[in-house]
């Protein structure tokens, strides 16, 4: 049995590059996991129950994902767009989907350009999440996304930002 210090040493044993390779494994297997407890809920209940269920767990999770970014980084109350442009970079996705943010006067841009959810289904052969517009983003992934900044920035980050997200 390990205590977590075991842990620690062989962590420190890693290179840097080791450690950046497991940063995205790890966010990898946490991706994998979120995607295959959907999977199920949807394979037995339908994809408005998977959704139903996918909110509320994401509705949580980003909560205690941004204070521990926030925590982590050491950000003031009221961390401006810097400090959220910062915390974004750092979320488990941070690492996993292509995106793009762009900060204009007292505005934060965020854009998704690959949603890595709607390539893995893709890629499995399984149908995509109803699309917008002809692109790539899908419903699931905006809504999720929209969900997730404003929890972001309402509850953990930025307080009065909220109004950002649109």
């Amino acid at each position: 049995m390990t205590d977590g210090a075991g842990n620690r040493a062989l962590l420190a044993e890693l290179s840097k590059e080791q450690l950046l390779d497991l940063i995205e494994l790890y966010a990898k297997n946490w991706l994998a996991l979120d995607g295959v407890w959907f999977q199920s809920v949807e394979q037995r209940d339908g994809m408005d129950a998977a959704m139903l269920h996918d909110e509320a767990a994401w509705a949580r999770f980003t909560v205690i994902e941004a204070r521990r970014i926030k925590a982590f980084l050491q950000l003031p109350e009221q961390a401006g767009l810097e400090g959220l442009a910062k915390a974004l970079r750092l979320r488990f996705y941070g690492s996993l989907n292509a995106d793009r943010i762009e900060i204009n006067g007292d505005t934060l841009i965020y854009t998704m350009t690959d949603c890595r959810v709607q390539s893995a289904r893709t890629r499995k052969g399984m149908p995509l999440h109803e699309l917008l517009s002809g692109d790539h983003r899908s419903k699931l992934c905006l809504q999720m996304g929209i969900h997730t900044l404003q929890s972001v920035t309402r509850k953990s980050l930025n307080g009065g930002y909220s109004h950002l997200v649109k």
